[in-house]
């Protein structure tokens, strides 16, 4: 029955088109050292690449901290029928802090992206390694509410010092106009569909070079599921009873322009508790780049020049089983609001990382001993039944 069932599935798989790999790997000049993200099918194509890097995932063994900081930290927007899908998203803020450079769309983006080729849309980034001397106050990053520290996060390092810098993100009582569709209507604090609508809003407030953050609080189970989409941006609640609720009780959203279509599907959505906020879009892009020789499913290794004592940062999941060399040394590394980081002091290095399975020797020392046992045991009733 497995193997009927997992033929079946592959049979429906939605692979990426020939147009995709010949998009990425022939038409435009992609930088590999960065990653790219696809939005087009991303709930079926999140385990599929190109033969370049990807954020996205769906494993039963999600990586904890990678988690936690997409669904937690980032709050990002989550069109999945569980939590343990992790795909492409259009946060920039997301994308900019995870080294998301590329991202295939097949709807327009927006500021802050550029569109560079057909459907493929460029961001400026952070690196995938790099080193960032600015610190902010551990306590105080800490205590922060989203969103007040996306704009910090991306800046500053949290650490044993006292600098705490003031976000740029301000709660705003937008200024806008709307026009409901032929089968919504607004009663009591609800928004009750009928069947798929779209509604359109028209934002008057001045937002050239800003980001707009929109959240949809209380969300309540039905017994269907939801589905909230502004300008692409899609969140989905699952319906009562489910058997893995994804609990997208808050619909998160990071946005840009005047203009925004929500596309809703059937069902009753709470909007008495809409809260806003607007941010100017501006960093600090002063860091110490790691130069990346190699970089495979082996080992990434590289140097780097670092002006100013800081934390290096590398935009991998932190898991125990890292083995790293800074100019040939082992060192500790620490988890940095998910990833992995550790300090360097002024000076040049070259660093080489690979990843080596927690358990994988204890492992395969019990399968070898496993194998000599079976062994054992066949000859042992081999000879049993000779002499019999």
């Amino acid at each position: 029955m497995s193997f009927i069932i997992c033929i079946i599935y592959n049979i429906g798989e939605n692979y990426f088109s020939r147009s995709y790999y010949k998009l990425l790997n022939s038409d435009y000049n992609i930088d590999t050292n960065y990653r790219v993200g696809n939005l087009i099918n991303s709930n079926d194509s999140v385990n599929i690449n190109s033969g370049n890097m990807i954020s996205s995932i769906y494993s039963s063994t999600i990586n904890k901290y990678y988690s936690s900081l997409y669904h937690n930290v980032f709050k990002v927007n989550n069109s999945s029928i569980n939590n343990m899908s992790l795909t492409s998203t259009s946060n920039p803020l997301f994308n900019r802090y995870m080294g998301i450079k590329y991202v295939y769309s097949d709807y327009d983006l927006g500021f802050p992206y550029r569109k560079i080729s057909d459907n493929l849309y460029e961001l400026d980034v952070l690196p995938i390694g790099y080193v960032n001397s600015r610190c902010v106050n551990r306590e105080y990053f800490e205590s922060l509410e989203y969103p007040y520290y996306l704009d910090i996060i991306s800046n500053y390092v949290p650490g044993a010092c006292s600098d705490k810098p003031v976000s740029s993100i301000n709660e705003i009582d937008l200024d806008y106009s709307y026009e409901l569709g032929n089968n919504s209507y607004i009663e009591d604090g609800k928004l009750y569909v009928n069947s798929d609508d779209i509604i359109k809003v028209h934002i008057n407030d001045d937002m050239s070079g800003k980001l707009l953050f929109i959240s949809v609080l209380d969300q309540f189970e039905q017994e269907i599921d939801i589905n909230m989409s502004i300008n692409g941006q899609s969140n989905l609640l699952t319906h009562r009873g489910w058997l893995y609720p994804n609990n997208n009780n808050d619909f998160n959203y990071v946005l840009s322009g005047n203009e925004l279509e929500i596309k809703v599907s059937k069902g009753i959505y709470n909007i008495s508790n809409i809260k806003t906020y607007i941010m100017d879009y501006k960093f600090i892009d002063d860091y110490d780049l790691f130069n990346m020789d190699v970089i495979n499913s082996e080992k990434i290794s590289g140097n780097i020049s670092v002006r100013n004592s800081g934390y290096f940062i590398l935009s991998i999941p932190y898991d125990k089983g890292f083995d790293i060399k800074v100019n040939g040394e082992n060192i500790y590394y620490d988890e940095i609001n998910g990833l992995i980081g550790f300090y360097l002091d002024k000076g040049y290095y070259d660093i080489n990382i690979k990843y080596i399975a927690p358990g994988l020797n204890i492992g395969k020392c019990l399968s070898g001993l496993g194998l000599i046992l079976f062994i054992g045991v066949v000859f042992i009733e081999r000879r049993v039944k000779s002499e019999d």
